[in-house]
């Protein structure tokens, strides 16, 4: 009985990642839109809007990984707990945890979208001064966006570190009940 209630929250784990996936591309779009002018009557872009496009993103990346993570330790219990329970189950034993190729996937698409954001974000802050004068707005735009670029990047790779331990943890651990 306990066990059926974790598959299902393993289940609804998998829900929630998939619908984190989507609204990431939704507020970053949505920023994105409103930075560049998209959604304004007069068309005037918001450059600096732009800005919060990589802290989404990180943001979006660290709750994606800790979905990872706590699937990961659910599958671990139930694993040890009953043993494989279904051919996929017995697939996943067979190629454990943290280093199956589908999960090294999902951790990589999210965090080269996130890349993607970052660097949009940089390029953005570029529009001011390829369609504007060299003015000190357009300076400053280029500069907020530039710095907000590197700091998303900077926090997408420490969110991909952060995590990478818990599934080094959680591959050892799966491996340890297999030798």
């Amino acid at each position: 009985m306990q066990e059926e209630k974790l598959r299902d929250e393993l289940l609804a784990w998998q829900a929630g990642q998939r619908e984190l996936h989507r609204w990431k591309l939704v507020a970053i779009g949505g920023v994105a839109a409103l930075g560049l002018g998209l959604t304004s009557q007069q068309g005037k872009p918001q450059i600096l809007v732009i800005c919060l496009a990589p802290f989404i993103a990180a943001y979006c990346d660290a709750l994606l990984r800790d979905h990872d993570l706590r699937i990961g330790l659910i599958g671990l219990y139930l694993l040890r707990k009953t043993g494989p329970f279904s051919e996929y189950e017995r697939f996943i034993e067979a190629d454990p945890v943290g280093s199956s190729r589908w999960w090294r996937l999902g951790k990589s698409a999210s965090m080269f979208s996130s890349f993607g954001a970052c660097a949009l974000t940089a390029s953005a802050g570029t529009y001011g001064l390829w369609f504007g004068s060299f003015s000190r707005q357009a300076y400053f735009e280029f500069g907020a966006t530039l710095a907000s670029a590197i700091v998303g990047a900077m926090l997408v790779l420490r969110v991909q570190t952060v995590f990478s331990r818990g599934y080094h943890a959680l591959s050892k651990a799966a491996h340890a009940d297999h030798v």
